[in-house]
């Protein structure tokens, strides 16, 4: 008796809840109150509901999915798919099965398409309506070549390149590997050479290590590798990096001014800063 008014009592969960109201949808009528609030009332309208036959309508993703399907292969979708699960999920299996396979998504055309750029290649018209054949391509140029830089290094190096008064050379622009390159040379270039520009990551580095207390090893006064290396097992925060900060200590020297202390540990405020000078 006990456990059956705790029961009664007992709230449907908000899942219950949604499937009654699928199912009250179906039926052309509203969920009950009594539903809404009781876990066994809710039980009960489901049962009733699924034994009377009723035809469940598609949830959104499945619309959404088989409306994706229907465009790959140039044809509309079934009003009976937007109405019915069963057909909906019909439709989806008779598209799949045909062989159109799944549209690939946005990001994945965006990313083929740089790989298409830098290999000087259009992208093909079967990688923008098959994902299989749009991860085909994208494995394929992987595989033969460097992926290309992001557009923010090339920015970063194209800022660089005009503080040196020189054109961004076009494999830097076709190679994240040669774009990193260019960058980490300008850099020390900027920076009064090699040595200055170490010094300056072993002041970041020991700026980082101090934020949490922590030990700089001896390594990283030995090595600029390793002392790059240290300063990358920090997480990134709104702290600049130490190239951001190179750079414009560089930038403030060339136009006879300083870097603000509030710069100095804001990427924000750092970046604000480059794009004044680069401005001026």
């Amino acid at each position: 008796m006990f456990i059956d008014e705790m029961l009664t009592s007992a709230a449907p969960s908000e899942k219950q809840i949604a499937f009654a109201e699928r199912l009250a949808q179906a039926l052309g009528e509203f969920l009950p109150d009594e539903a809404r609030n009781s876990k066994a009332e809710c039980g009960k309208y489901i049962d009733n509901a699924l034994s009377a036959g009723v035809s469940l309508p598609p949830t959104q993703k499945q619309v959404d999915f088989a409306t994706r399907l229907a465009e790959a292969a140039g044809e509309g979708l079934p009003n009976e798919a937007l109405t019915s699960q069963a057909a909906c999920s019909t439709f989806i299996d008779r598209m799949l099965e045909a062989g159109g396979g799944l549209p690939p998504t946005q990001k994945q055309i965006l990313f083929a398409t740089r790989l298409a750029e830098a290999a000087g290649e259009s992208l093909p018209n079967e990688a923008k309506t098959s994902q299989s054949w749009c991860s085909t391509y994208i494995d394929e140029k992987l595989a033969a070549g460097e992926l290309p830089p992001t557009q923010k290094q090339i920015d970063y190096a194209t800022h660089l390149a005009d503080a040196a008064r020189e054109s961004l050379p076009e494999d830097v622009k076709a190679s994240k590997v040669e774009c990193a390159k260019y960058i980490d040379q300008k850099l020390i270039e900027l920076a009064g050479g090699e040595d200055a520009y170490f010094e300056k990551q072993i002041e970041y580095a020991e700026e980082l290590a101090g934020r949490p207390g922590k030990d700089v090893p001896p390594e990283v006064y030995e090595d600029l590798k390793a002392c790059s290396k240290f300063i990358g097992q920090f997480p990134k925060s709104e702290y600049p990096s130490a190239k951001q900060l190179a750079y414009a200590e560089d930038l403030a020297q060339q136009r006879d001014t300083w870097v603000p202390e509030e710069a100095k540990t804001n990427k924000a405020a750092l970046g604000q800063f480059i794009d004044r000078l680069l401005d001026s």
